[in-house]
Parts: C-alpha cells; sequence; structure tokens
C-alpha cells in the first residue's frame, strides 16, 4: 500500500472492489502486516475463507504477486525463515501499531 489512506476500508464489507495500490515490491511486509492484525487478534474473520480472503477481493493478482501462488500459510512459513527480514519488518509493523490496544475478554 503506497499510502495509509484507505486501509480502513478493507474491513468493511466487500460489495465492490477498492481501487487501493498496493507495492508488489513490498508483498512481504503487506502480508506481515496482516498476518500480525490476526496474531493480535485487531483482525478476524467470519464467513469467509480467511483473513487474507479480503486482499484476494480488492487486489488483482494478489494470489499471483503476493502470495506467489502459495498458500498463505506456506507463504508466512516462508518469511518466517528470513530471520532478518521478518525481524526488521516487524519492527515497521510493531511502531504502526504502538497506539493500538487490543480489547480484554
Amino acid at each position: 500500500m503506497t499510502s495509509k489512506k484507505g486501509l480502513s476500508q478493507l474491513f468493511n464489507y466487500p460489495d465492490a472492489q477498492l481501487n487501493i495500490q498496493f507495492d508488489p515490491g513490498k508483498a512481504d511486509l503487506t502480508l506481515q502486516f496482516f498476518y500480525t492484525l490476526k496474531k493480535i487478534k485487531l483482525l478476524s474473520w467470519s464467513g469467509s475463507k480467511g483473513f487474507y480472503e479480503v486482499l484476494v477481493f480488492h487486489l488483482l493478482d494478489f494470489e499471483e504477486t503476493f502470495l506467489k501462488n502459495k498458500t498463505p500459510k506456506v507463504r508466512i512459513n516462508t518469511l518466517q525463515q528470513s530471520k532478518k527480514k521478518w525481524a526488521e519488518n516487524q519492527i515497521r509493523i510493531d511502531k504502526w501499531l504502538r497506539n493500538f490496544a487490543v480489547p480484554q475478554t
């Protein structure tokens, strides 16, 4: 994503495709960002195949460009193998999410 503007629209009920531009060069960071949102429970899904489905819906060629024709789980596992890159991405993501709190249940 080239800016944060419009990101929240991804989480509305998807009744029409959004024209949000993502940078394919940041595919790993984007996938890790959504993985982190799910992990810390800021993102969940219901009535769909998974939390990446919103990206599949809104981005043409998401499965080819971002997932590289693999399942999200396989791509995340592959990304985690590059420990240095994973750690660098996580530092950026943690800074972005610093002001969000996860509700206690």
